[in-house]
């Protein structure tokens, strides 16, 4: 399976179309897709109903975790 990011691109749907067909904001978009945001499973779902696939959520980079 291939990433949100990756799918997204190859689908030629920009993250504008993304996030007002899930509704969402593009900066939560943007997060999810960079993996500084973990989506909600309602997102999910959505993101894979829109994309017509199932995304690799594993593929989503890190959330970065370490202390401040």
């Amino acid at each position: 399976m291939k990433s949100l990011k990756q799918t997204r691109i190859d689908k030629g749907v920009t993250r504008l179309e993304i996030s007002n067909s899930v509704g969402i904001s593009l900066a939560n978009l943007s997060q999810i897709e960079n993996g500084k945001q973990v989506p909600t499973l309602l997102t999910r779902k959505r993101l894979e109903l829109l994309l017509d696939t199932k995304v690799n959520w594993l593929d989503v980079p890190k959330l970065n975790t370490s202390p401040r």
